[in-house]
């Protein structure tokens, strides 16, 4: 039902209502002119039969506007759940649709290694990765999560939160850096990987944010079994929702001097890839 037509029916139940009302007040005119005209007259009947034809036109007119009411919030009803639908399906367009993380490259420790070339100007313990977006919405706010497990250690694994900037873009454009807009691809992203640790031998002592390195530092020197890493791809849709996507996962035993690209080629289980392609470029 259109907005012309609901206007109608509003004007027509009012027509109703007002009707109702004139009706009423002409019957009881009436019958106080009978009384005024005929004071000694037999109007017993005629006073009934008005009254029983007021109530039932009252009767009458009363259940149509309530049909019509009820009619009104069943037509609003089926527009709301239109509306709503709408509003999914607007949401559900919006949405991005990202990649897991994809042909990663770290920053080669050693200088005269054929991969330095691939990881361009990384710094130490920063990743370099591959996103594509094939939703409708652009995806933004971008930060790599980290959750760690320590055995053997008076370190407690914590988490920690790294900032993800593009590669192709300098940090002036600090907003632009964190946004990555529907139907881009291969993009290359870029972040320094933090790791949180909790000192268990202080009391009340809460997590710190340590740089890879120097946490594993700290793990080497205290004896440290192993280390679990986590890594979760965190970022935001154009409604503020919040997205995760887990894509690492890798553990090893923490050695002197050990960075990044050391502790993802450590002897361990093999490192599991949420969404490895066949071109991954992983530093081996």
């Amino acid at each position: 039902m259109n907005l012309e037509e609901r206007i109608k029916q509003a004007v027509f139940a009012r027509i109703l209502a007002i009707s109702v009302i004139l009706i009423s007040s002409l019957m009881m005119l009436s019958t106080y002119f009978l009384h005024v005209l005929y004071p000694h007259a037999q109007i017993g009947r005629l006073e009934t039969f008005l009254s029983l034809f007021t109530t039932t036109i009252s009767g009458l007119l009363t259940l149509v506007l309530i049909l019509i009411y009820k009619s009104q919030n069943e037509t609003l009803d089926r527009e709301a759940d239109i509306l709503e639908k709408q509003q999914e399906l607007m949401h559900h367009e919006r949405m991005p649709s990202l990649s897991k993380p994809y042909n990663f490259v770290t920053k080669i420790s050693n200088s005269n290694s054929s991969n330095e070339q691939q990881s361009g100007a990384l710094k130490q313990d920063e990743v370099e990765f591959c996103l594509a977006n094939n939703g409708g919405g652009v995806a933004k706010s971008f930060r790599i999560h980290s959750t760690t497990y320590v055995k053997g250690s008076k370190y407690e694994g914590s988490w920690a939160k790294s900032p993800v900037l593009r590669s192709d873009r300098h940090s002036i454009l600090k907003y632009a850096d964190e946004q990555l807009s529907a139907g881009a691809l291969d993009v290359r992203f870029k972040s320094q990987i933090k790791l949180g640790l909790k000192d268990t031998s202080q009391k009340d002592m809460l997590p710190s944010t340590y740089g890879f390195s120097e946490a594993l530092n700290l793990l080497y020197k205290d004896g440290a079994e192993r280390l679990e890493l986590t890594l979760e791809l965190r970022y935001e849709d154009p409604f503020e929702e919040e997205h995760v996507e887990q894509f690492l996962y890798h553990w090893a035993k923490p050695m002197k001097n050990m960075d990044l690209h050391e502790f993802m080629i450590a002897d361990s289980d093999p490192i599991t890839y949420e969404n490895k392609s066949e071109d991954t470029d992983l530093i081996m």
